[in-house]
């Protein structure tokens, strides 16, 4: 592969060879290369504030068969990327785009609308959340904050809704609210309007208003509605239980946090299942109730002498 960069150290030229070797020099100081195939060249531009202005791709005479390619970037006086437009040919060509994007920002240097067309958008346009659309849009978002920077409304053009937000006094989402655009088709799935109830440390409560991380289990979740959960102080689960049924899973760690022991129970306490695990967290043995016989039985292959010890101190 052969650099070119200008005087300001910026890369201005890439050129790929597959398969050759190098004969004299360093590549970027005028270096040649003996055989091989050339497969592509990158040429790069620069605007005045240094930033990548446009990239295009072509093939070289003699090398690999290649689609030339041109992508060229458009910056506003505060560097932010207001568009984007690829080609399918070697420079810009207003016949031959590909996909036309437009960011643009409000007066606060937020992302307020994205739209991807595939015609050139005209300047100055931009979807606006409504059923008015620039040409051949494909896709485009619209989003508002409010003066917290708060996200407040997310429109969709692709999936024909918008969302409105609502926050609490913590900065906390409160509500989802959803609704069709109107003057675009009705769209073919609508989400349902949603309301949140969080804690003072940000953690979701349950239909009870009960905070699912109870004081002083330092933010790690107790409930999901089908299990509760129990951790040790390093945050490592402990237990599971179910809700309904009240069968329970236990854990246990060493002291460098790797899994040793998985327990299995029923409601009534009886072991179903006891897993070991090695110092790499790869199971060793499995045991399994066998009510026949009133005991644990070996299901997983162990040394004998771990074997026969395990099965003398599980033995029911």
């Amino acid at each position: 592969m052969t650099l070119t960069t200008n005087t300001e150290g910026r890369r201005t030229r890439t050129a790929l060879n597959i398969g050759g070797t190098i004969v004299t020099g360093a590549l970027n100081s005028g270096g040649t290369i003996s055989g091989g195939i050339a497969d592509l060249v990158n040429t790069y531009r620069y605007d005045g504030g240094d930033k990548m202005a446009s990239l295009a791709q072509s093939g070289v005479s003699g090398g690999n068969s290649l689609a030339a390619k041109f992508v060229s970037f458009t910056f506003d006086l505060a560097d932010q990327m207001t568009d984007t437009r690829p080609y399918s040919t070697s420079s810009a060509n207003a016949a031959n785009i590909e996909v036309h994007s437009r960011y643009n920002f409000d007066g606060a240097e937020r992302l307020n609308s994205l739209t991807h067309a595939t015609s050139e958008i005209a300047a100055g346009q931009a979807w606006n959340g409504t059923a008015k659309l620039p040409t051949l849009t494909i896709a485009a978002f619209n989003l508002i904050y409010d003066r917290d920077n708060r996200l407040t409304t997310l429109a969709s053009y692709t999936n024909r809704f918008k969302t409105d937000f609502t926050y609490d006094t913590t900065d906390q989402i409160a509500t989802a609210a959803t609704a069709a655009i109107t003057g675009l088709a009705v769209p073919s799935f609508l989400p349902t309007n949603e309301s949140y109830n969080v804690d003072n440390n940000g953690n979701r409560r349950t239909a009870a208003v009960a905070s699912q991380s109870a004081a002083g289990t330092h933010n790690r979740l107790q409930t999901d509605g089908n299990f509760n959960f129990t951790c040790d102080n390093e945050g490592n689960l402990t237990v599971n239980t179910a809700i309904i049924g009240g069968a329970r899973t236990e854990y246990t760690w060493d002291q460098r946090n790797r899994l040793t022991t998985v327990v299995e129970r029923t409601s009534g306490g009886v072991v179903q299942k006891r897993s070991f695990y090695n110092f790499g967290n790869r199971q060793m043995g499995q045991f399994q109730y066998c009510s026949a016989q009133g005991l644990l039985r070996k299901k997983s292959k162990m040394t004998n002498g771990i074997t026969l010890a395990l099965a003398r101190q599980l033995r029911m």
